[in-house]
């Protein structure tokens, strides 16, 4: 692993490592789970489940983390908050870069959602934070657009989601080609990390680029950003190419006055006023959606 995917991992996990944290006294004692189950024999093919009661909508969870970072044990005081309100809460781990090159991870968490889900039965939204949420709608994009998941080379076998729910997401990866200082830096870590390239005309630039991919096909989706996150211009852009094809959206979007200024990954944060709001409007989206 390079120096500088070092850096960014420390970074990503000392910051998931706090968010946790901060949430452990929220988290209601009626939840129970289940943690370190195998959806395959590699040692990070594993997922958590958090859930409050039997038969309840699965809500598949991939993290964030820049797909450097991150881990599942970083979402659980969230993941059993939001089981609390009514959900099976699933939140899933996989190869992270640049020990996995794409598509690897992207492979594994289809594999996982089709563990999951086996014989089940009952409704599911895929969703997913940051890097998860760009892996989770590119898991949307494999299930329902056939030659899509032709051209990537994989086939899920989990059925159409009921809905997809995305937080403070990256959704078109190549619109970092001009980032520059510390941004820029980031994005060609990343990239290097994750896709192998940092050539942004490369066509695997083109094939994760889900505004491009996305057709009317795609699920109803609740998709949010905050007001003082560089992400959430591509947050807001394919919040608006859904729209434009017909996909009903839940946009959760913020001034850009909005105070106290909301950064990236807001919605973990839920001392604020914003956090606990976009926390309700997702639970009544993923109500309506699984009902």
């Amino acid at each position: 692993m390079s120096v500088a995917a070092w850096l960014v991992r420390q970074a990503f996990d000392r910051d998931g490592v706090r968010t946790d944290a901060a949430l452990h006294d929220l988290v209601p004692d009626i939840v129970t789970g289940e943690t370190d189950l195998s959806y395959g024999s590699g040692p990070d093919e594993r997922y958590d489940v958090w859930r409050s009661g039997t038969d309840r909508p699965v809500v598949f969870w991939v993290h964030g983390g820049g797909w450097i970072g991150g881990d599942k044990a970083h979402l659980a005081s969230y993941a059993k908050i939001l089981a609390d309100r009514g959900f099976e809460v699933v939140v899933v781990n996989y190869t992270l870069s640049p020990a996995a090159r794409y598509p690897l991870a992207l492979r594994q968490v289809c594999r996982a959602l089709e563990v999951v889900l086996a014989g089940s039965g009952r409704p599911y939204v895929l969703a997913g934070d940051s890097a998860g949420a760009h892996l989770a709608a590119q898991v949307a994009t494999l299930l329902t657009e056939p030659a899509y998941a032709a051209r990537v080379g994989l086939s899920p076998q989990a059925g159409r989601p009921a809905g997809v729910l995305l937080h403070c997401g990256i959704y078109a990866p190549s619109l970092g080609r001009d980032a520059r200082g510390l941004g820029g830096w980031l994005v060609r870590t990343i990239a290097m990390s994750y896709l192998g390239t940092t050539d942004f005309d490369a066509p695997v630039f083109e094939e994760v680029d889900l505004p491009r991919q996305v057709s009317r096909s795609f699920p109803p989706t609740w998709i949010s950003g905050g007001n003082a996150d560089p992400l959430t211009d591509q947050g807001r852009a394919f919040a608006t190419r859904l729209a434009d094809l017909g996909v009903p959206v839940t946009p959760v979007f913020y001034p850009a006055d909005h105070e106290p200024p909301l950064m990236h990954e807001y919605q973990l944060k839920l001392t604020l006023p914003a956090a606990r709001s976009a926390l309700d409007s997702s639970v009544a989206f993923l109500h309506d959606v699984t009902r």
